[in-house]
Protein backbone atom coordinates (compact mmCIF):
# COMPACT_ATOMS: atom_id res chain seq x y z
CA UNK A 1 0.00 0.00 0.00
CA UNK A 2 1.26 3.58 -0.99
CA UNK A 3 0.33 6.35 0.70
CA UNK A 4 0.39 9.70 -0.12
CA UNK A 5 2.05 12.69 0.70
CA UNK A 6 0.25 15.08 3.13
CA UNK A 7 -0.55 18.34 1.81
CA UNK A 8 0.22 21.17 4.32
CA UNK A 9 -1.70 24.42 3.69
CA UNK A 10 0.81 27.35 5.00
CA UNK A 11 -0.47 30.58 5.80
CA UNK A 12 0.52 33.66 6.26
CA UNK A 13 1.26 34.99 9.53
CA UNK A 14 -1.43 36.88 11.15
CA UNK A 15 -0.59 40.58 11.00
CA UNK A 16 -1.42 41.80 14.67
CA UNK A 17 -0.64 45.07 13.48
CA UNK A 18 -3.81 45.68 12.32
CA UNK A 19 -5.43 45.58 15.66
CA UNK A 20 -4.89 48.72 17.38
CA UNK A 21 -5.81 49.71 21.39
CA UNK A 22 -8.96 50.79 20.20
CA UNK A 23 -10.41 47.45 18.89
CA UNK A 24 -9.03 45.24 21.67
CA UNK A 25 -10.61 48.47 24.39
CA UNK A 26 -13.83 47.46 22.34
CA UNK A 27 -12.93 43.80 23.42
CA UNK A 28 -12.61 44.30 26.53
CA UNK A 29 -15.69 46.61 26.53
CA UNK A 30 -17.33 43.51 25.29
CA UNK A 31 -16.65 41.30 27.38
CA UNK A 32 -16.84 43.41 30.32
CA UNK A 33 -20.75 44.09 29.33
CA UNK A 34 -21.28 40.22 28.75
CA UNK A 35 -20.00 39.69 32.25
CA UNK A 36 -22.23 42.35 33.90
CA UNK A 37 -25.46 41.36 31.52
CA UNK A 38 -25.16 37.73 33.08
CA UNK A 39 -24.58 38.45 36.22
CA UNK A 40 -27.42 40.27 36.17
CA UNK A 41 -29.19 37.05 35.24
CA UNK A 42 -28.17 35.11 37.42
CA UNK A 43 -29.23 37.66 40.23
CA UNK A 44 -32.82 38.07 38.68
CA UNK A 45 -32.53 34.03 38.51
CA UNK A 46 -31.83 34.00 42.60
CA UNK A 47 -34.42 36.85 43.22
CA UNK A 48 -37.30 34.96 41.87
CA UNK A 49 -36.32 31.78 43.46
CA UNK A 50 -36.18 33.31 46.69
CA UNK A 51 -39.65 34.81 45.67
CA UNK A 52 -40.77 31.11 45.36
CA UNK A 53 -39.49 29.60 48.59
CA UNK A 54 -41.19 32.37 50.59
CA UNK A 55 -44.67 31.98 48.11
CA UNK A 56 -44.46 28.02 48.52
CA UNK A 57 -43.92 28.60 52.14
CA UNK A 58 -46.83 30.61 52.47
CA UNK A 59 -49.01 28.28 50.64
CA UNK A 60 -47.97 25.55 52.60
CA UNK A 61 -48.54 27.29 56.13
CA UNK A 62 -51.81 27.82 54.77
CA UNK A 63 -52.73 24.29 53.81
CA UNK A 64 -51.24 23.24 56.69
CA UNK A 65 -53.47 25.66 58.41
CA UNK A 66 -56.92 24.24 56.87
CA UNK A 67 -56.09 20.80 57.68
CA UNK A 68 -55.01 21.93 61.25
CA UNK A 69 -58.54 23.26 61.62
CA UNK A 70 -60.88 20.40 59.93
CA UNK A 71 -58.48 18.13 62.77
CA UNK A 72 -59.56 20.48 65.12
CA UNK A 73 -63.43 19.65 64.28
CA UNK A 74 -63.15 16.32 63.81
CA UNK A 75 -61.58 15.60 67.26
CA UNK A 76 -64.62 17.84 68.57
CA UNK A 77 -66.76 15.66 67.00
CA UNK A 78 -65.13 12.90 67.78
CA UNK A 79 -65.35 13.48 71.20
CA UNK A 80 -69.72 14.57 70.76
CA UNK A 81 -69.96 10.94 69.47
CA UNK A 82 -67.64 9.41 72.40
CA UNK A 83 -69.83 11.06 74.87
CA UNK A 84 -73.36 9.62 73.18
CA UNK A 85 -74.65 12.39 71.09
CA UNK A 86 -75.15 10.40 68.10
CA UNK A 87 -72.88 9.76 64.99
CA UNK A 88 -70.37 6.95 63.95
CA UNK A 89 -67.17 7.02 65.43
CA UNK A 90 -65.35 4.94 62.77
CA UNK A 91 -66.39 6.85 60.02
CA UNK A 92 -64.79 10.58 62.43
CA UNK A 93 -61.58 8.00 63.19
CA UNK A 94 -61.09 7.59 58.95
CA UNK A 95 -61.60 11.13 58.18
CA UNK A 96 -59.01 11.70 61.38
CA UNK A 97 -56.28 9.25 59.55
CA UNK A 98 -57.33 10.45 56.31
CA UNK A 99 -56.57 14.09 57.62
CA UNK A 100 -53.42 13.35 59.48
CA UNK A 101 -52.46 11.49 56.22
CA UNK A 102 -52.82 14.64 53.97
CA UNK A 103 -50.95 16.59 56.35
CA UNK A 104 -47.99 14.75 56.22
CA UNK A 105 -47.84 14.51 52.34
CA UNK A 106 -47.92 17.83 52.32
CA UNK A 107 -45.07 18.61 54.48
CA UNK A 108 -43.38 15.86 52.12
CA UNK A 109 -44.53 17.75 49.20
CA UNK A 110 -43.29 21.35 50.40
CA UNK A 111 -39.89 19.75 51.53
CA UNK A 112 -39.19 18.27 48.45
CA UNK A 113 -40.21 21.55 46.58
CA UNK A 114 -37.98 23.35 48.78
CA UNK A 115 -35.26 21.07 48.29
CA UNK A 116 -35.36 21.37 44.45
CA UNK A 117 -35.09 25.11 44.71
CA UNK A 118 -32.13 25.29 46.90
CA UNK A 119 -30.48 23.08 44.50
CA UNK A 120 -31.35 25.56 42.06
CA UNK A 121 -30.12 28.40 43.97
CA UNK A 122 -27.11 26.50 45.19
CA UNK A 123 -26.42 25.98 41.37
CA UNK A 124 -26.75 29.74 40.41
CA UNK A 125 -24.59 31.11 43.39
CA UNK A 126 -21.69 28.42 42.13
CA UNK A 127 -21.91 29.74 38.77
CA UNK A 128 -22.11 33.82 40.11
CA UNK A 129 -18.89 32.70 42.20
CA UNK A 130 -17.31 31.25 39.03
CA UNK A 131 -18.37 34.50 36.97
CA UNK A 132 -16.70 36.50 40.11
CA UNK A 133 -13.70 34.47 39.66
CA UNK A 134 -13.10 34.70 35.81
CA UNK A 135 -13.54 38.67 36.47
CA UNK A 136 -10.75 38.25 39.40
CA UNK A 137 -8.57 36.33 37.16
CA UNK A 138 -9.28 39.15 34.10
CA UNK A 139 -7.97 41.74 36.78
CA UNK A 140 -4.59 39.79 37.30
CA UNK A 141 -3.95 39.20 33.50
Amino acid sequence: MSSSPIDYVIQEPADYTLYDNASWNDVDGFLEQSLLNEEERLEQQLQQIYHQLDEREQIHEEKVESIEDEIFRQKNRLESVQRGAGGNETQVRHRLESLYQEKWRAKQSVWQDKQDLLEEKRSLERELRELEESRDLEKIL
